[in-house]
């Protein structure tokens, strides 16, 4: 404007105001000669009021601009009597308008375990949040008296005034009186104990049953937090918006974060359930194909492929026992991770004190067929004895709870069907249909016991190569249909806010992982399959190796039932098979390419020591990324 004016002729002194342009000036005397320049002045100023007006206001709505009078919350107009109502308070009355305002931003600010930590400068709330999206809108804080809002990554600033520490004071007293009533919730007349969880492999798709089995199951086992640590690709976090969803809809006042900073992830952490896949798919694809271009079983869990898998999974799982044991050292970790077998060797002997419990659902996968096939509603009708390894055991002993002995009818069926039911679920894919199909030939080398189907991988090994597509192995299988499944299910439920647009399976998975932290919980003595050291419940057998058996489950973990002596039979096959475990943790503890060959040849699944080594060069190449250097 001021460059249009002197273009006009108009100079001098034109930034002060009506006052300062009438009274100090000297045209008044003078107007004759500066009439035109105070006229084009006058002139120029309209016309650029006029344009900032136009300009401004089609900027402030092309843009949606929230300039004073246009915030989304509502104005509220005050009558005189309102008014005067408000300023007659008494002083009594102040403390519980600033513990209003104090409740009100807590709230606003996602709760108390929302905040990390929190202090103040002369006129601001300084916040440092686990996650800004659980947070309100900027207009609630306003609402609330706060001036302003200032938000950045996981920090925000509430501008407050000259009286924000009388408020930080008031939000101290809140927090510190919250966080112990909020470790208690009331069912059934009773307190109980709220906990906080960590989902250690929240990319799994195995997570949303998991969560959706916590959220169904807060009248035993109630939560205050629920965390997830995730290092997947991004696109892996979608496997928590389901949830999110469904926290929001039920109006649940459970915390779900994903904590950027590990400090946050694993602090004020009652348990933490593990299920990481170094590797992820990808590398699982590679454990199943290079044995089988050798001619040797290509799984998951076991033979070439299980060590490969155990010899990434090691570090991972003891990264985890680290970071719980530091920053919250009264926690549990009930660990799902495989192989578990080789984990459960590693964190014996390298984290020795540590609060861990390795678990399996394979065996409670197998006594729900079983309960399917004696026509029980459920596997927890029916009471167990079994023994041995992970993936490596065998049942002696079912009956329902009155007592009646459920093994020569299923003796009977497992030697003729294996574990397939009358009723077959269509959805069973046509490898774990054989590998049910096939325990009737593995029940077949002792009749009087019944079977984990795993064992069909060391006493048919040459079976299961023939039967075994080098160029499509199982975790294709997985990723074509396991992942899509899950991943379209997500989306959907997403996408239509309902649970039920979705198939999400609530499996034993799951279930039994409930079971377990609400039987430590509150010292249910639950009967459970867990994976201990020996200490003498196998009496015939090495005292460190880390067995499978029924143990009694409360607040001081597992204490182990008595098995006996075992045959020699099954004592051999664990002998040599624990040997493997032991090997495998050797090596990657020493460092020692010699442990982990001795480990691959020592296998039931590989022929000779030759193809032994010709695999482990192969895997050796193919996990430069994962595994330690070997020497």
């Amino acid at each position: 404007m001021s460059t249009v004016m002197y273009l006009f002729g108009v100079v001098g002194n034109m930034g002060g105001g009506l006052i300062d342009q009438v009274l100090p000036q000297n045209w008044i005397p003078m107007f004759s000669n500066h009439a035109d320049m105070m006229l084009t002045q006058i002139a120029i100023g309209l016309c650029f009021t006029l344009l900032y007006f136009v300009v401004f206001r089609t900027l402030i709505l092309q843009f949606n601009m929230c300039t004073p009078g246009r915030e989304d919350a509502e104005v509220k107009l005050y009558s005189k009597a309102e008014y005067k109502a408000s300023r007659g308070q008494t002083t009594a009355a102040e403390p519980k308008k600033e513990l209003d305002q104090a409740a009100g931003i807590l709230q606003a600010l996602g709760g108390v375990g929302n905040i990390s930590s929190i202090n103040n400068c002369a006129t601001r709330l300084r916040i440092a949040l686990h996650d800004m999206s659980q947070t309100l809108d900027d207009e609630v804080f306003k609402k609330l008296g706060a001036h302003g809002v200032f938000r950045s990554g996981d920090a925000i600033q509430v501008i407050i005034g000259l009286h924000v520490s009388q408020l930080r004071e008031q939000l101290d007293s809140l927090i510190n009186s919250h966080q112990s009533a909020e470790k208690c919730c009331h069912y059934g007349g009773s307190i109980m104990t709220k906990f906080s969880v960590v989902v250690a492999g929240g990319g799994s798709t195995f997570t949303p049953g998991i969560v959706l089995m916590l959220l169904a199951n807060q009248d035993r086992f109630p939560l205050r937090a629920l965390k997830f640590m995730i290092t997947m690709a991004r696109g892996r976090k979608s496997l928590l918006k389901p949830v999110k969803s469904s926290l929001k809809r039920k109006r649940r006042t459970l915390r779900l974060v994903t904590p950027p900073i590990l400090k946050r992830r694993f602090s004020d952490v009652d348990f933490v359930m593990a299920h990481i896949r170094v590797g992820k798919y990808p590398m699982r694809e590679l454990d199943e194909k290079i044995p089988l271009r050798h001619g040797v079983v290509g799984q998951e869990t076991c033979g070439p492929g299980g060590i490969a898998y155990g010899m990434r999974s090691i570090g991972g799982v003891l990264e985890l026992v680290d970071y719980m044991e530091k920053y919250s050292p009264n926690a549990w970790m009930l660990n799902y991770s495989n192989p578990a077998a080789i984990v459960a060797e590693a964190t014996r002997r390298l984290r020795p004190n540590a609060k861990i419990l390795n678990i399996c659902d394979m065996p409670i996968g197998i006594e729900s067929r079983m309960a399917q096939i004696v026509g029980l509603q459920d596997r927890k009708q029916m009471r167990v004895r079994y023994y041995g390894l992970n993936h490596f055991g065998w049942w002696t002993s079912i009956e329902d709870l009155q007592g009646n002995d459920l093994m020569p009818q299923l003796r009977q069926y497992v030697s003729k069907h294996g574990y397939v039911p009358p009723q077959q679920d269509t959805h069973t894919e046509a490898s774990w249909n054989d590998t049910y199909a096939k325990a009737r030939d593995v029940q077949a080398l002792d009749p009087d016991t019944l079977p984990n189907t795993y064992l069909k991988y060391y006493l048919f090994p040459d079976y299961v190569v023939q039967h075994s597509n080098p160029e499509h192995t199982r975790a294709n299988e997985v990723m074509e249909h396991r992942e899509k499944q899950v991943f379209d299910a997500c989306r959907a439920i997403t996408a239509a806010g309902n649970s039920a647009a979705g198939k999400l399976e609530i499996d034993e998975h799951a279930s039994y992982i409930v079971d377990l932290a609400a039987a430590i919980a509150f010292n249910t003595q639950e009967r459970m399959l867990l994976i201990v050291p020996n200490n003498g419940a196998i009496h015939n057998f090495d005292d460190e190796a880390m067995v499978e058996i029924p143990c009694l489950v409360g607040h001081n973990g597992p204490e182990p039932l008595v098995v006996g002596d075992i045959p020699q039979f099954q004592k051999g096959l664990m002998s040599q098979q624990v040997a493997v475990e032991k090997l495998v943790v050797d090596a990657w503890e020493q460092r020692s390419y010699q442990h982990l060959w001795q480990a691959i040849t020592l296998s039931k699944t590989v022929p000779s020591a030759a193809v032994a080594k010709a695999i482990l060069d192969e895997l050796l190449e193919a996990n430069k990324a994962y595994w330690p250097e070997l020497r």
